[in-house]
């Protein structure tokens, strides 16, 4: 069920935007005239083909490339740092070095432990003394004497006990002073690459990818293993399934592709600093919230490079697919209707490659691109015509607007007023106007009788 779905989804986007040009092509014809200039409307390759930044088959989903697994390390505020010995973008390997506190002042510190912990452990053989004493008092005491001596005993051996246990806190603290005076230098856990370094003080801030980096002081990117960050709207989000296939692509040359699947969704924390935006211009507050790409193959990608994200429903991941109803075949031989220079429509020949007959399109191997603009070739276009971008509301168009203003709302595709679903009467009128109307006769000569 869920593939029959996907399939009509398809096969509607490429039927829609067909109708939707022919129907411009045809309002374009009844308000136009006849005219000295033919004017045929175009439409780039890349919207077409669902590549493009308008309204595209399957939708597209701007994203990023990131790490899998970021290391952050934060600062010990006990201590004071004293040397990096990495930069930004720099790799690293278990063992490596990154930086070093400052030993100075740990040594310091560490005289001092030691100094407290041999006056505790003087105290303590000093109360031992005393109990030795007390006891031997006690036995030699009698009446209230031996009494306050008891309290005496009591109390010290209760002290005693206070300060062994101080003792070894201290002891404690020097063992590991030893040990970070020995180890003053921080070195790195796994392989990876410096991502970003933090100043102390937040100021100057190194970050190759532009990411925020909390209040780690240094963050390292494991391995090179990526995968690719997506945003969505709140309503899109719940649309995505885990184990959906996807095509990644470049966006600075669109041939370049990765294949992967959707990895996870994540619907309970929205995107910080783009929680909110009104939705359709209706006023609504909507969220947006992240997904992540699993991939294939990282080859060839980079850490922060910004890609398009793709549903793969059987589009060309190396080229494009261009709805059949685009193509013209005469004698064995395709072509397109093309804007070639100065906006003049052109017959080009195009190599076709495989059909795809969920989509009902053709590759297209060579002869087209996607910045190319094609028009839809009904029987009034030829070379020669003048090629205006579907949709632009020229100043010499914008007088349509007059000449058609009853064909808006015909059904989502844009025109005709008055034709939403109404059946219609003999003199043009809708059947619910003429019902208004004979009613409102009726009345009148009702009136008049009375």
């Amino acid at each position: 069920m869920k593939k029959l779905k996907k399939k009509s989804k398809k096969i509607l986007i490429f039927a829609s935007v067909a109708v939707a040009l022919a129907v411009a092509g045809l309002v374009f014809a009844l308000t136009r005239g006849g005219g000295a200039e033919e004017i045929v409307y175009v439409q780039s390759v890349a919207d077409l083909t669902g590549q493009g930044a308008g309204v595209m088959l399957g939708g597209r989903y701007s994203g990023v490339v990131e790490a899998k697994e970021i290391i952050k390390i934060k600062l010990d505020e006990d201590k004071k740092l004293d040397e990096c010995f990495v930069k930004v973008g720099d790799k690293v390997s278990p063992g490596t070095p990154l930086f070093s506190y400052d030993v100075d002042s740990l040594t310091l510190a560490y005289e001092q432990l030691k100094l407290d912990y041999e006056g505790k452990k003087n105290n303590i053989a000093t109360m031992r003394d005393q109990i030795k004493d007390l006891e031997k008092q006690i036995k030699r005491a009698k009446g209230a004497t031996k009494a306050e001596l008891t309290i005496q005993l009591q109390t010290t051996q209760l002290n005693l006990k206070k300060e062994e246990y101080e003792a070894e806190k201290k002891r404690l603290d020097v063992e590991k002073a030893e040990s970070v005076i020995k180890d003053n230098v921080v070195k790195a856990e796994t392989a990876g690459t410096i991502r970003s370094i933090t100043p102390p003080t937040g100021e100057g801030q190194q970050n190759y990818d532009g990411m925020q980096t909390d209040n780690a002081y240094m963050t390292i990117v494991a391995g090179n293993d990526y995968r690719v960050k997506g945003t969505i709207s709140e309503q899109g989000a719940y649309q995505l399934m885990s184990g959906t296939p996807v095509i990644i692509r470049s966006r600075i040359d669109e041939t370049k592709t990765w294949r992967g699947t959707i990895d996870s969704v994540n619907t309970e924390q929205p995107v910080s600093n783009q929680q909110q935006y009104y939705d359709g211009g209706n006023g609504e507050q909507a969220s947006k919230y992240a997904f992540y790409i699993a991939l294939e193959t990282v080859d060839g990608l980079m850490m922060g490079q910004h890609v398009y994200i793709e549903m793969d429903e059987g589009q060309s991941a190396g080229g494009l697919m261009l709805p059949k109803s685009y193509i013209v075949e005469e004698n064995g031989k395709a072509f397109v209707f093309v804007a070639g220079r100065h906006d003049r429509i052109e017959k080009r020949a195009v190599t076709l490659g495989a059909y795809n007959e969920e989509l009902d399109a053709y590759e297209i191997v060579s002869g087209l691109s996607l910045t190319d603009r094609i028009a839809f070739p009904d029987e009034s276009v030829k070379a020669g015509m003048t090629a205006v971008d579907a949709g632009y509301a020229s100043a010499e168009t914008a007088g349509m607007e007059n000449g058609a203003e009853g064909m808006d709302g015909m059904d989502g595709i844009g025109g005709m007023d008055g034709m939403d679903g109404e059946p219609v009467g003999e003199n043009g009128m809708t059947e619910p106007a003429l019902d208004a109307q004979m009613t409102n006769e009726d009345e009148a000569q009702d009136g008049a009788e009375g």
